[in-house]
């Protein structure tokens, strides 16, 4: 018979961040006002490291697998992923805005959703905002959460 150690079962019991989004959703919280976001991207231009890390969410697949926890939608709607796109590319410029223009992007990554699922011409499109409004490092470091199907 196997011993079952109680104290240990009642030590991982509870809900732990998961890997798929940074920061962890026990994180999430929504007291952080408009002025504060922009106050601390200001701060960010003040600290080491100074390179910058983008992160885009892209919340669609075109089908949801049964055992997916992520924060992702199944569709197959392009007029969707044009105004999903639309709304990205109006944070980046607003983003841009306040983000020192020397700093260096140094890592950009897809997640999702399956990042995959929306046509290749407007992950362009982010891509071209991103060399258009930020300083690319020579070495950056791009990656794709291929989920899904």
């Amino acid at each position: 018979m196997i011993k079952i150690d109680k104290d240990l079962i009642l030590k991982y019991n509870k809900p732990g961040p998961r890997y798929t989004s940074y920061p962890p959703a026990n994180h999430f919280h929504n007291k952080l006002e408009l002025e504060d976001y922009k106050k601390a991207i200001l701060e960010s231009n003040e600290q080491d490291p100074a390179n910058i890390s983008l992160y885009v969410h892209i919340p669609f697949c075109p089908r949801l697998c049964h055992f997916c926890g992520c924060n992702t939608l199944g569709s197959k709607n392009p007029d969707l992923y044009r105004q999903y796109v639309d709304a990205i590319k109006i944070e980046i410029n607003n983003v841009a805005q306040t983000l020192d223009r020397n700093r260096k992007v140094t890592q950009i990554h897809w997640g999702g959703g399956t990042p995959n699922s929306i046509p290749l011409s407007l992950v362009k499109e982010i891509m071209d905002l991103f060399r258009e409004k930020f300083n690319f490092d020579e070495n950056i470091e791009v990656q794709s959460c291929l989920s899904g199907t």
